[in-house]
Parts: structure tokens; C-alpha cells; sequence
């Protein structure tokens, strides 16, 4: 008996398995455009992260900040 997980390995290296596969035969546009939006994601997740970290700078400024 496979313990659970292995079960979860075994099924997510089926999963990877299979979405290779289905784009394997996708037309070339269509990885490209897929490619490109995998790069976007990347850099917009980057962003995304330094937006926060000046947020959180900001509100911890503004509430050390004394009250008039």
C-alpha cells in the first residue's frame, strides 16, 4: 500500500505528465503567447511584492507618526 504521500507524488507527476502532453500540440503562436504570459505574471508578481513591502513601510511610518 502507498502511503499518502507518494499517492500525491505519483498523481502530481501524472498531472505534470499530462499537461505536457495536451500543449505538446498546441500551435507555435499559441506557446509563444503562453510564454509571454508566464513572463508578465513573473515580473508583475515582483512588482506586486514591492508594492507591499512599501505599503506596509508607509502604514508602519504613518502609525508611528505622532496625532495632532
Amino acid at each position: 500500500m502507498l502511503s499518502p504521500a507518494k499517492r500525491k507524488q505519483i498523481h502530481l507527476v501524472n498531472y505534470v505528465e499530462d499537461y505536457l502532453d495536451s500543449i505538446e500540440s498546441l500551435p507555435l503562436d499559441l506557446l509563444r503567447n503562453i510564454s509571454l504570459i508566464q513572463e508578465i505574471d513573473g515580473k508583475y508578481q515582483e512588482i506586486l511584492k514591492e508594492l507591499n513591502e512599501h505599503y506596509e513601510k508607509l502604514k508602519r511610518e504613518t502609525d508611528c507618526a505622532p496625532k495632532r
